[in-house]
């Protein structure tokens, strides 16, 4: 097939090709990983590309490195190769060390690098999470992210802190995640919501409405029976207060936002609204905010 010439293609390719012509590396290692993550990949073939990704993970060309980390996104997410544990060490260790040293400087850092070592990150945090078990990634990788979405724009830039806040949604749906960084994410979620930014704001709305969704008590599944429905309330009052606390930001969003956003923001409050609290506290918000005449948006 096209995939068995391209592998074997490639794979000659990279032997006789000067190991100086690293222009040709970052297109070359991505390739091999492509072509062998589509015809499936044994014991022995897992060892020729896991060999090829670490010494091009090691390499001082970061175009070359960029390509690796493509070529293992592909490994990763074939569903036909054996050995997976061979690559996953690897890649974390890369990973790790390499986040921490942009999250102290990532206005100097390579978007497209940044990018690519999130993605790899968060898809081995969400699916593959007992291979990472005994070690401290998700650790190290949770709290650089936090540390980068924390940053001002011009550290870190739109694109990369909206990639941070949709896999934070992934781990909190994948379930990925303990209490504490579900609670921590949460906490973000309210703080990053208050931001001036529309887009930086937005960004943080999703997260905590997936943070208030996806509760390990078993809230969120579906509005549709009236149980679940049931379910989904606070009940314990200091709860409820913070749900309240959650709702007013909400609102306030409404009041201090751009018209686009504030329709955004009203869009989702009804349903949101009808899934955790009873009527009557719904009918005191709702009534309470729309006849204030701090309320530029009434409609």
């Amino acid at each position: 097939s096209q995939f068995e010439w391209m592998y074997e293609t490639l794979l000659e390719l990279n032997k006789i090709h000067p190991v100086e012509d690293e222009l040709v590396t970052q297109y070359v290692i991505p390739g091999i990983c492509k072509a062998a993550s589509v015809l499936g990949m044994d014991k022995d073939v897992s060892e020729k590309v896991s060999k090829l990704l670490e010494v091009t993970l090691r390499s001082t060309h970061l175009p070359s490195r960029v390509g690796a980390l493509y070529g293992v996104l592909y490994i990763l997410e074939s569903d036909a190769v054996e050995d997976i544990q061979v690559f996953v060490p690897m890649v974390t260790d890369y990973i790790a060390t390499n986040i921490k040293a942009i999250s102290n400087s990532s206005s100097s850092a390579c978007q497209k690098h940044v990018l690519v070592m999130l993605s790899v990150g968060f898809y081995i945090m969400e699916y593959y999470s007992d291979l990472t078990a005994g070690s401290d990634f998700t650790k190290v990788i949770l709290q650089q992210c936090v540390t980068m979405v924390l940053m001002s724009d011009e550290s870190t830039s739109w694109l990369v802190y909206h990639v941070i806040m949709v896999g934070f949604e992934r781990l909190l749906v994948a379930h990925a995640l303990g209490s504490q960084e579900r609670d921590m994410l949460k906490k973000l979620s309210v703080d990053r919501l208050c931001l001036p930014s529309p887009m930086h704001a937005l960004s943080a709305l999703g997260l905590l409405l997936t943070s208030m969704y996806t509760a390990e008590d078993g809230r969120g599944v579906s509005s549709d029976d009236d149980d679940i429905h049931q379910q989904m309330q606070p009940q314990d009052p200091e709860e409820i207060l913070l749900a309240m606390e959650r709702v007013s930001i909400m609102f306030d969003r409404i009041r201090k936002g751009y018209p686009s956003e504030a329709k955004a923001v009203a869009f989702i409050l009804p349903p949101f609204l009808n899934d955790f609290f009873p009527p009557q506290d719904i009918m005191n918000k709702v009534i309470g905010e729309f006849l204030s005449n701090q309320q530029p948006h009434p409609q």
